[in-house]
């Protein structure tokens, strides 16, 4: 049996990819606010599922939350973010969606991890 996390991503991202067209790019995006440790449960499940015969309407998965922290300025609302792309995609997405959602998580990391930076 698989453990709770393991269902929910699968169940989830299943819905989703439906939900996409077949004829454009497809772009999912999970909010992980109500989902303790899912950065760290569900980035592994979902590229798992991310296979040649399987989600092939899915370009990629955004992963995103959001906190109050901390930083130099004062506090402010910053967002942590993993992209997940799609080697397998009928319709790969733009590089600068990735590019993008990286950019948005680099104030998290370097407040939430400062020696890795």
């Amino acid at each position: 049996m698989l453990p709770f996390a393991d269902q929910r991503a699968e169940r989830f991202l299943t819905e989703e990819a439906r939900q996409l067209p077949t004829d454009a790019q497809g772009l999912i995006m999970v909010d992980m606010a109500r989902a303790p440790g899912g950065f760290r449960t569900w980035e592994p499940i979902l590229r798992r599922r991310l296979q040649p015969t399987m989600h092939t309407r899915v370009g990629g998965i955004g992963l995103f939350g959001s906190g109050l922290l901390p930083t130099p300025e004062g506090e402010a609302v910053l967002y942590e973010t993993k992209f997940i792309s799609n080697a397998y995609a009928r319709i790969p997405l733009p590089s600068w969606i990735a590019e993008t959602l990286q950019n948005i998580g680099r104030l998290f990391e370097a407040i939430t991890h400062p020696r890795s930076h």
